[in-house]
């Protein structure tokens, strides 16, 4: 609706209006006031010349008030204009933002900061067009004059490019009187560079910089919908990296940080390109890998990993050894959503650190059975170990010199019976107790009943040795030694007739600290053996340096004699070589104990001798010879 002209309000209207209003009241004045006062002298010339000398008068008066005071009215509107301008001129010439105006898309004006942000003087500006120096984030995207905020990228003079939002608008805005457009620009640079670090930190792992769970859930929803229509299958690789809290444990989590990225990278290098690998956390990974053409094709995928980690990485200086166990989940058969594929593929990867970690397993669904009862089993495991005495017991397995036919000592195995289902293989429980973090209560009690039966055979006159294997994760507990050294103490028995077996995870994974260990175990005594040697990557300069008595071969190696007899041969000649004795485990034939002999190998343990059996059962068998007929 249209506002009614108001006359009082009007500037040019004011003085004319008071001046009619002057002249009615003088003419009121002049024709009934004043004639009062004068009385007949109206009837004289002079009184018309009062009349208008008065008004000279009084109107000169009032319109000198009346000029001046618009005078000093405008003086003042200039002055509060003026300053108005000065302030709205020094807001925008100091404003964080950039200012400007176009005409017909020239600039036409911009400020000091529009300047500092672009690069340019103000006279190479006001000679460009808005599109010279404002581009899209993407090619192809137009960019609006007016009536526009967006994100947008202002090329600078040296070439470079700054993000930048953009504020544009057509208003009635009159520059050198010609209809103009205004708008601001704000460096978005920092924030823009803010985001996209959030961003990257919500979708990918900030040590490696791989993918993270997200990214590998959003990508598989994307390759899912492919894949769900043309029925292509897709393998989900779970990774575990064998032993690696060791690694933290004895280098420390900076150094651990570096071989974690450079076995990270290891990894991509054996992927296909069309594959995503995905730190999961800690130490396992998972790959996905779209349009495969048969579970087989995951399966070589797997191996070539664990082939190619079979090489030492190099970090610094240092080698390192690391073998993975992978689990291999397939959609859509084992599972057609991301969380059931990773579980399953999980269920494999632990199935593959059953097997002896090193290997890959395809999920398969009895692997799931097994879990279950895993479960089960830990959680009796954890309830034999409360009462462990009347749950576990030790059993021993002679150590034979077939040259000399004597029992040279006995190794003490550990043996759980459960009250329902009866002997429970270590190869079974073993792993998990060491999973639950519950293998060192097991070990030392262990020790000290190995050291009390050990005294038990001393006391009847039975001298001899016993062996006693190490976890690497019992070694790994600081009072170790001191926990060692008390149980045998305790039990009165000389720390020469004390074998500990450790494995060779111990040398590649704790090298400095098992030397000291050693070297402390040494020098009180006791004599160290390397079990299972063979199954690791020890080096040669490694053994150097380790105080080891004694190297017993893997029974892999004995199983297959015929094929590895030349690894057994080098062996053999390495260990003497370096003053260490040689026991060969798992010989179950006479033509095995032969074919040892040969190598000039004597010391042997195995079924072809004797089972692991009771304490009574081995004094009974130490009254006979091991051998009954010559070898």
């Amino acid at each position: 609706m249209k506002r009614p002209f108001n006359i009082y309000k009007n500037s040019d209207m004011r003085i004319p209006l008071i001046y009619l209003i002057i002249s009615a009241c003088w003419v009121l004045f002049s024709s009934y006031i004043l004639t009062y006062f004068t009385g007949n002298l109206r009837n004289f010339a002079s009184y018309e010349m009062l009349k208008g000398w008065i008004f000279i008068c009084v109107t000169s008066v009032i319109l000198y008030l009346l000029i001046r005071r618009e005078r000093i009215r405008n003086e003042q509107s200039n002055r509060r204009r003026l300053n108005a301008e000065f302030k709205f001129r020094t807001l925008v010439e100091e404003s964080l933002l950039g200012i400007y105006i176009l005409h017909e898309g020239r600039f036409a004006y911009v400020n000091s900061t529009f300047l500092d942000l672009s690069g340019y003087s103000s006279k190479e500006l006001l000679q460009m067009h808005f599109s010279e120096l404002i581009l899209p984030l993407q090619e192809g995207n137009e960019v609006g004059l007016y009536n526009n905020k967006a994100e947008l990228q202002l090329k600078k003079k040296d070439g470079t490019m700054l993000d930048v939002v953009v504020l544009s608008h057509k208003a009635s805005v009159i520059h050198n009187d010609a209809p103009a457009i205004m708008g601001s620009i704000l460096d978005n640079t920092e924030k823009r560079k803010y985001q996209r670090k959030l961003e990257r930190l919500a979708f990918y792992d900030p040590l490696t910089n791989l993918a993270n769970r997200r990214m590998l859930s959003q990508s598989f929803e994307e390759t899912l919908s492919n894949a769900s229509v043309e029925m292509d299958k897709l393998a989900l690789l779970f990774i575990d990296l064998d032993h690696f809290k060791g690694i933290n444990d004895s280098i420390g989590h900076d150094m651990g940080d570096k071989v974690l990225k450079g076995l990270a990278e290891r990894i991509v290098g054996c992927i296909p390109e069309r594959g995503l690998v995905s730190r999961y956390g800690g130490d396992e990974f998972t790959v996905m890998i779209p349009d495969i053409q048969s579970e087989k094709e995951a399966e070589i995928i797997a191996d070539n990993l664990i082939t190619t980690f079979n090489e030492p990485l190099y970090i610094e200086n240092q080698e390192f050894y690391i073998t993975l166990s992978i689990g291999i989940a397939i959609f859509p058969f084992h599972g057609e959503e991301l969380e059931t594929l990773e579980k399953n593929a999980d269920i494999a990867m632990y199935f593959a650190k059953e097997k002896g970690r090193n290997n890959s397993q395809l999920f398969t669904k009895s692997m799931r059975i097994f879990m279950v009862e895993r479960l089960h089993l830990q959680h009796e495991l954890r309830k034999a170990i409360e009462n462990i005495d009347n749950h576990f017991f030790l059993v021993y397995q002679p150590k034979i010199d077939v040259m000399a036919n004597k029992v040279l000592g006995v190794e003490a195995l550990l043996r759980w019976k459960h009250p329902e289902t009866g002997l429970i293989s270590p190869a079974r429980f073993i792993p998990i107790a060491e999973e639950m973090g519950t293998i060192n209560a097991l070990s030392k009690w262990v020790m000290n009943e190995a050291s009390r039966q050990l005294r038990s055979w001393n006391d009847k006159g039975i001298k001899m040795s016993i062996c006693i294997n190490v976890s690497p994760l019992l070694f790994q507990q600081a009072d170790f030694v001191e926990s060692t050294l008390y149980a045998i103490e305790e039990a009165g028995v000389e720390p020469s007739d004390v074998q500990l077996e450790i494995t060779e995870s111990v040398l590649t994974i704790y090298l400095d600290e098992a030397i000291d260990k050693l070297n402390l175990l040494k020098s009180n005594g006791l004599t160290i053996a390397i079990d299972d040697f063979g199954t690791g990557y020890s080096s040669l300069s490694v053994l150097r340096k380790m105080p080891i008595d004694r190297l017993k071969i893997d029974q892999s190696f004995i199983r297959d004699l015929q094929k590895d007899k030349e690894i057994v041969a080098l062996i053999i000649s390495m260990a003497n070589k370096l003053g260490m004795h040689v026991t060969a485990e798992g010989v179950e034939t006479m033509e095995q104990c032969k074919q040892l002999q040969d190598l000039h190998c004597s010391e042997m343990q195995g079924y072809f001798f004797s089972k692991p059996i009771t304490a009574e059962e081995m004094e009974e068998y130490l009254k006979r010879p091991p051998i009954s007929s010559s070898i």
